[in-house]
């Protein structure tokens, strides 16, 4: 091997275990391809003309030719089991000579053997794998990532909606408890007559009932968060029932100018249903309604009866149920078009900046109550044109009761009776000053109205931009403003107030329920002259009043005084000037 003659040995390593001549498999390893084999015929009369030809079977392809040499070589065989084959020739007898087979094998190296190319395949296998689920977990981490971050932005969101609620509750639960505390206040402070102090008390009353109202509906929220709302039917005539909360805004219709009408082609309609549950959908539906629409503007309840399956899939064969159908529409501002997949969860509220304020569980709680009920409810709104809200209950037949005197029917409440604002005149017995008094809620105007129209002339205005168009047109002396407020809020009414030459030297007065430092710090860096939160003592708002008019007054005078101009000795030096 590499011209190296091979001895025979005992060790692994050894490649002849005994002699050539005794061997029949030879093995070499894959460094060993290089090797010569050396024979000779046992014919020793004229050895020196016997004639050897041989041929390595899977490296020759045929017999070499034959010749006196007596060795074979071979160099750079491949990997593989060959088989040597000698043989000695007779001249004139091909065929009378004797053949002898050595089977030699190449060992290939380890990096070619079988067990090798199969761990490398398990191998390349195994790394694609964790290639493929290194990927996938990253893609994995990718998207955990996304979500936390989607889970986190959601979870702001839902906090900024909370605070947002919290400070409205605030603002909500504060204005009829200035309402409250206000007139008892003045009932006890002041000598006032029988029917003066009717009204105050109705105001309370009114105002009582608004704030049971509102905490009611957050008890139901509650409830509700919890699963303790249950439902309690009872039979009744939901027509009646119906016409009867509807009739319940007539008195608010008229004072927002608005048409209000029911209609209904049963004139009765008996079935089992929840009348507190009816109750608050109607009442939220209705309250957003008129919080929605202007002067001028219809809103109508309609009830009927209508078949449809509870599957929304049309392809089933579900058998037709009845259901009671009510829908409460509107000719309002509407509802934009991102925004009517939303409004149906909690706390959420629209970042319209002409929005009014609101606790954002009404329609949550409209939603969850129409569920209750085993009911369905829908909304279609164009912005600009009006909103239409529509909710099913399933309609369980009852028995009959005795046929009671028709109703009449309801006809719609027109604006029609309404007064109008009267124009501000000046008279002999009128008060010389002016006070402008804006405010969203119409019972605080009149309330406020009430106490300074003894002292002032009023005039009303329902949101800041009305404010800030009156102002322009009268000058009021002072402006006693809401914060919170729709279309354009106190903060933004005051600044355009102190910025415009006109009326920057109007004092202005912030009412608000925001108790914070920072909304008070804001007031009063947007040029508010004073800041009173609700509920608000009106002896105190009187005392601001009176005092900053007078300070008004007193500068008024200081800077009114005549200034005389004396003339001095001038001397005239050019003859032109002369």
């Amino acid at each position: 091997i590499f011209n190296k003659s091979v001895p025979i040995g005992n060790g692994k390593k050894s490649v002849l275990q005994k002699s050539i001549s005794e061997t029949g498999h030879l093995v070499l390893n894959y460094d060993q391809n290089m090797f010569t084999v050396e024979f000779a015929a046992l014919n020793f009369v004229n050895s020196d003309k016997n004639l050897y030809s041989y041929m390595l079977e899977g490296f020759n392809r045929n017999w070499n030719e034959p010749g006196t040499n007596r060795t074979a070589t071979f160099t750079n065989l491949n990997p593989g089991d060959y088989v040597l084959r000698i043989k000695r020739l007779i001249p004139g007898m091909p065929d009378a000579g004797r053949e002898i087979q050595l089977k030699i094998t190449v060992l290939p190296p380890f990096w070619k053997t079988t067990w090798f190319l199969l761990l490398l395949f398990i191998f390349i296998i195994a790394m694609i794998y964790l290639l493929l689920k290194f990927i996938v977990n990253r893609e994995k981490i990718k998207n955990q990532l996304v979500m936390e971050r989607a889970n986190a932005r959601k979870l702001h969101e839902l906090d900024m909606m909370k605070l947002k609620f919290f400070t409205n509750i605030s603002h909500e639960i504060r204005t009829p408890l200035t309402l409250i505390i206000g007139p008892l206040e003045k009932i006890l402070s002041r000598d006032m007559s029988g029917e003066e102090i009717k009204e105050n008390l109705k105001l309370v009353n009114r105002n009582a009932k608004n704030l049971d109202r509102l905490i009611s509906q957050l008890l139901d929220f509650r409830k509700l968060e919890a699963g303790n709302l249950k439902l309690e039917l009872s039979e009744g005539d939901i027509v009646e029932y119906v016409r009867t909360i509807v009739n319940s805004f007539n008195d608010l219709a008229i004072e927002k100018q608005l048409k209000l009408s029911f209609n209904t082609l049963k004139k009765q309609v008996y079935t089992a249903f929840d009348p507190d549950k009816i109750e608050k959908i109607l009442n939220n539906l209705l309250s957003n309604a008129f919080k929605f629409t202007g002067p001028g503007g219809r809103i109508s309840v309609n009830l009927s009866l209508v078949f449809d399956t509870d599957d929304d899939d049309f392809s089933s064969v579900e058998k037709e149920k009845q259901f009671v159908e009510i829908v409460v529409r509107d000719t309002g501002r509407g509802i934009p078009v991102n925004n009517l997949n939303k409004i149906f969860q909690r706390f959420f509220q629209s970042d319209d900046e002409a929005k009014d304020s609101g606790t954002g569980i009404g329609l949550a709680l409209v939603k969850e109550l129409v569920t209750l009920h085993k009911g369905k409810i829908f909304v279609s709104s164009r912005q600009g044109k009006g909103t239409r809200f529509t909710f099913r209950i399933p309609y369980i037949q009852v028995a009959l009761k005795p046929a009671e005197p028709e109703a009449k029917e309801q006809q719609p409440v027109s604006a029609k009776t309404a007064q109008p604002e009267p124009e501000l005149v000046a008279g002999e017995d009128m008060p010389s000053k002016i006070m402008l008094v804006v405010e969203d809620n119409a019972e605080v105007r009149q309330f406020i109205a009430g106490h300074f129209n003894a002292s002032f002339r009023i005039v009303e205005a329902r949101n800041g931009e009305e404010g800030w168009e009156k102002a322009l047109e009268i000058i009021p002396d002072i402006i006693i403003s809401d914060v919170i407020m729709p279309n354009m809020n106190g903060y933004e009414l005051c600044a355009r107030v102190k910025n415009d030459e006109r009326t920057s030297h109007i004092p202005v007065l912030l009412l608000t329920a925001l108790h914070s430092k920072e909304h008070e710090i804001k007031g009063i860096t947007t040029g508010a002259d004073d800041y009173i939160t609700k509920p608000f003592d009106l002896s105190l708002v009187q005392a601001k009043v009176e005092n900053m008019l007078s300070i008004r007054e007193s500068l008024k005078e200081k800077f009114s005084g005549t200034m005389v101009l004396e003339p001095k000795n001038v001397v005239i030096t050019s003859p032109d000037e002369r």
